[in-house]
């Protein structure tokens, strides 16, 4: 072998096993939850959306704070998406109703990318938590 060769085996067999190699399909692991950025564009927009439909089911007027956790799991062909939410409420100088903790479930299938099911539920009322004695 000449030395071109030599080197260039020495770079390859660096970026394999560095991972450094840009064109290689990444590994999703199947069935397993990761977590996701809660500051991630599309972790948001789903968000609102969750927000919005928890709205129109429970005639509320909440708006979007923050998303305190986010994962996703690949099933099948489609990736599915929890979420819990952080919502505030006008609590019209109340101490106890201001906020609101829903979980969503958002199913993305890849073949229909633009239709989202949603799945909205509150967190409190799911867990049977009662706050006031």
């Amino acid at each position: 072998m000449n030395y071109l060769n030599v080197s260039i085996f020495i770079i390859a067999t660096f970026l394999i096993v560095t991972g450094e190699f840009f064109f290689l399909p990444k590994h999703s692991k199947r069935h397993e939850w990761e977590s996701k950025s809660t500051k991630d564009r599309k972790i948001l927009r789903y968000a609102k959306d969750a927000v919005k439909l928890y709205n129109e089911i429970n005639h509320s007027m909440l708006t979007l704070n923050q998303v305190l956790a986010a994962r996703r799991i690949y099933e099948g062909d489609s990736k599915h998406y929890n979420l819990k939410i952080l919502a505030n409420n006008d609590c019209n100088r109340k101490m106890y109703g201001c906020t609101e903790e829903i979980i969503a479930d958002i199913i993305k299938n890849n073949e229909h990318p633009h239709k989202l099911k949603i799945s909205v539920r509150n967190y409190w009322r799911e867990n049977n938590v009662n706050l006031i004695s």
